[in-house]
């Protein structure tokens, strides 16, 4: 048998400039003096993602990269604002464990949980959701006849009527 030699192959190359990457992902990001919020496609968890190189990556993943450098192996980004739509460096740090309400040993204080329009799988605004508790309790519509006004779905009414969703707000 003959062995078969092969000309060393040039390493390997991103697909992606790493300046277009960069102009790409800010151009999903709304800036504020708070948190920084992902505008482009997210988890069913609310976590922002982007499509890098064919794979998906998290997307305070990448802003932390694209501040920082290469993540240290083993290390997670994780949010101090509690907000997974966040991808502000500045609330971004790292850690050992993925679980950020157990980092550092502490539980995720209530007041930190995302609530509202902070929550990244909010589909309404606080405004709306206390209109539609109005207007049901005024007996004025039923939930179908809501749902298809606000256009979300009949199940999504239920749960801001019932207060499933939406809880933290009071009426009035």
């Amino acid at each position: 048998m003959s062995s078969t030699t092969h000309p060393a192959s040039p390493p390997p190359t991103p697909r992606e400039p790493a300046h277009l990457l960069e102009r790409r992902f800010w151009e999903l990001v709304e800036t504020s003096s708070g948190c920084w919020t992902w505008r482009g496609t997210r988890t069913r968890r609310g976590y922002g993602v982007l499509r890098v190189d064919h794979h998906y990556r998290y997307a305070h993943r990448v802003a932390w990269e694209l501040s920082n450098g290469p993540l240290p192996r083993g290390r997670y980004v994780l949010h101090t604002c509690g907000n997974p739509t966040c991808v502000r460096p500045a609330h971004l740090h790292t850690g050992a464990r993925a679980n950020e309400g157990e980092a550092n040993g502490m539980r995720r204080h209530p007041d930190r949980v995302p609530r509202g329009e902070r929550n990244g799988r909010a589909v309404l605004t606080a405004t709306i959701a206390l209109e539609i508790r109005q207007a049901y309790a005024e007996g004025a519509r039923s939930l179908r006849a809501l749902a298809s006004a606000y256009g979300i779905s009949h199940e999504t009414v239920r749960q801001v009527v019932n207060g499933q969703t939406w809880r933290h707000l009071r009426a009035g």
